[in-house]
C-alpha cells in the first residue's frame, strides 16, 4: 500500500500509467521480500503467551502515545518552502457556501432547490448555472448582488457542465441524471426570466469515443445551451473556464518549493459567438499562473479556485460584467 498510495500524494498529482506499473511491480517485490523475511519467519517460530501479551501491550501503548503526539502536534498551517508566505490548510480547502447550504447538489439529484441569495427584494435577478466550475464564482457573485443590490439564485450541480454535450456514465455519474437536471433549471430559468444568466464550466471532460473531434463535441454542447436559454434573458454571460492545473495546488505547496507548484496552464478560450463573454485567464496568469495569486493560494485542489481567490477577484469580474452592459 505505501508504494502505491506515497507517490502519488507526494507527486501533488495522479501517477502516469507507466508510474502505476512501476508501482505495482514495486508492491509485488516488497510483498514477496516482507513475506520472505518478517511474515513466515513470525508465523513459524513458537511464542510463549505471556511475550505475545506483552508484545500486544507494547505495541498499543506506543500506537497511544504516537497519536496523542500526532494529535497535539499537527497544525493546518502550511509554512511555504522558499517563502515566508504561510497558509491554512482547513480555510483553503473550504468550498463556497452553498455546498454547506444544500445548495449545490450532488451526483443523483434531479433538482436545485430555492438557493436565493443577495437582495431577496430586487426585482433584477441574476442565475448563475453549470458544474462546480460555476459554483467556484458564487462567492465572487454573492458579493456583487450584495453591492449591486440584485437577487442571486443558484443552480449548480457536481460534475453536470451547463454546455450539453453528452458524456459516458462513470462511477457516481450518471448522464441520465444531468439531463433531468439541465432540463429542470433550464424550465425555472425560462420561468424567472432572469435579468441575466451567467454560465461557466469545466472545460476538460472527456468525450465519449464516438466524438473523435473533441471541438465539435464541445462546441455543439455550448450552441445547444444557447438555444435553450434564448429568449430567458437579454444577458446570456460565459465565463471562460479557470486555468487547469496540474498539481493539487495546496498538497503541492505543503510538500514542494513554491517554483514546482506554478505549472497550471493556461485553458483555451474557445467560447462560440452569441455568449457575452469573460476569460478570466489573464487575471491568474502572466508568464506563469502562479500557485499564489495576490496573496492567495490560488485553488482549492487539482481543479478548482478557492474561495479566497475568487473574493480577490470581485473588482475584475464586476469590470468585466460591466464592460458586457451588466451594470451601470
Amino acid at each position: 500500500w505505501p508504494a502505491l498510495v506515497l507517490p502519488s500524494s507526494a507527486l501533488g498529482r495522479p501517477l502516469t500509467l507507466f508510474e502505476r506499473f512501476a508501482c505495482i511491480a514495486l508492491t509485488i517485490f516488497l510483498a514477496h521480500f516482507t513475506t520472505k523475511f518478517i511474515e513466515n519467519p513470525l508465523r513459524h517460530r513458537t511464542i510463549d503467551g505471556k511475550s505475545v501479551y506483552r508484545l500486544f501491550a507494547g505495541s498499543t501503548a506506543i500506537s497511544l502515545v504516537a497519536a496523542l503526539f500526532i494529535s497535539l502536534s499537527a497544525s493546518s498551517i502550511i509554512d511555504v518552502k522558499g517563502t515566508r508566505f504561510s497558509f491554512d490548510l482547513n480555510e483553503v480547502v473550504s468550498r463556497p457556501a452553498i455546498y454547506d447550504d444544500g445548495c449545490h447538489v450532488n451526483y443523483g439529484d434531479p433538482e436545485s432547490g430555492i438557493c436565493t441569495y443577495g437582495d431577496l427584494e430586487s426585482d433584477r435577478t441574476i442565475v448563475l448555472y453549470g458544474d462546480s466550475h460555476a459554483a467556484q464564482w458564487f462567492p465572487s457573485l454573492e458579493i456583487l448582488a450584495r453591492q449591486e443590490g440584485f437577487k442571486l439564485i443558484s443552480l449548480t450541480k457536481s460534475a453536470c457542465s451547463s454546455v450539453e454535450s453528452p458524456r459516458s456514465d462513470r462511477g457516481a455519474f450518471k448522464y441520465a441524471d444531468c439531463v433531468k437536471w439541465r432540463n429542470n433549471s433550464i424550465e425555472r430559468i425560462q420561468e424567472i426570466k432572469p435579468y441575466a444568466v451567467v454560465v461557466s464550466s469545466f472545460q476538460f471532460f472527456a468525450p465519449p469515443s464516438n466524438f473523435p473531434d473533441r471541438s465539435s463535441w464541445w462546441n455543439d454542447g455550448q450552441r445547444i445551451l444557447l438555444e435553450r436559454l434564448q429568449g430567458s434573458s437579454q444577458n446570456i454571460v460565459y465565463i471562460s473556464d479557470t486555468p487547469h492545473p496540474e498539481r493539487d495546488i495546496p498538497n503541492c505547496l505543503a510538500t514542494s518549493e513554491v517554483a514546482l507548484c506554478n505549472t497550471s496552464k493556461l485553458t483555451p478560450n474557445v467560447i462560440i459567438s452569441g455568449f457575452k463573454k469573460i476569460d478570466p485567464n489573464p487575471w491568474m496568469c502572466s508568464e506563469i499562473c502562479p500557485a499564489i495569486l495576490d496573496g492567495e493560494v490560488a485553488y482549492r485542489d487539482a481543479s478548482h479556485i478557492s474561495v479566497a481567490a475568487a473574493i480577490s477577484m470581485t473588482p475584475k469580474l464586476r469590470i468585466a460584467l460591466k464592460e458586457n452592459g451588466l451594470f451601470a
